[in-house]
């Protein structure tokens, strides 16, 4: 080994030592960082010094980090945040919710008698449960979906949703039509290019119609074609 791939190895050393566990270098990458650098150092003769420069100072910062590819929503949702303490607290649950999704602006004069501005009505979507409490939605793709189909509206739903601590809205993650004691979950389908999607909108590939897709959930919470 070259002296000054040396220097980069024992650079990196140093780092890995200050690093936690869940950050190693592994041997693998250890090397490959230093056959990427071997050749530029031997023009300028300052890469190992670059490197310990680059490296050291955001070591503190990579606390709690996973490797690219390890780290999930899982994790995320473990770490979330610090409390008054400084404890971790989680970022948000993951709730599932029964009820009717309806424009909140309806729900708002309907329960409560607060009525808005005409352009308001269609503005807020919100998941209405039975007990009359209203849950605003997130409008991501999946949210906005209650948007672009008036057929998930004001029907029996239940919403598998992240609740953010803090925050008043929710995120759908599933859906499901309920029909007494069963489950349907919901998404769209193209029988042409045989994939999946979660508004009403031209197929993504070919840009044909796509259907309304209901398939039966069973007790276990699988989906039976």
């Amino acid at each position: 080994m070259s002296r000054s791939n040396q220097s980069i190895g024992a650079a990196l050393a140093a780092c890995e030592a200050s690093l936690p566990s869940v950050v190693r270098i592994g041997r693998s990458q250890r090397r490959g960082i230093m056959l990427r650098f071997g050749h530029v150092s031997r023009v300028l003769r300052l890469v190992p010094l670059t490197v310990a420069i680059t490296i050291l100072p955001f070591a503190g910062r990579l606390q709690g980090l996973a490797v690219a590819g390890d780290a999930g929503e899982s994790e995320r949702s473990v770490e979330g945040r610090s409390g008054p303490g400084g404890e971790k607290t989680p970022e948000f649950e993951v709730l599932n919710l029964r009820g009717q999704v309806v424009w909140l602006a309806d729900a708002m004069a309907r329960l409560h008698g607060v009525k808005t501005v005409p352009e308001a009505r269609t503005r807020v979507l919100a998941l209405e449960t039975a007990g009359g409490d209203l849950y605003p939605l997130a409008e991501d793709i999946r949210g906005r979906g209650f948007r672009r189909d008036e057929r998930l509206r004001d029907r029996p739903v239940e919403l598998t949703v992240r609740k953010y601590y803090g925050a008043p809205v929710i995120q759908v993650i599933r859906a499901f039509e309920v029909r007494g004691e069963q489950r349907f979950e919901l998404d769209y389908w193209c029988d042409i290019c045989a994939i999946a999607m979660f508004e009403l909108k031209p197929c993504d590939c070919c840009q044909a119609d796509i259907v309304l897709r209901r398939r039966l959930v069973g007790p276990d919470g699988r989906v039976r074609d």
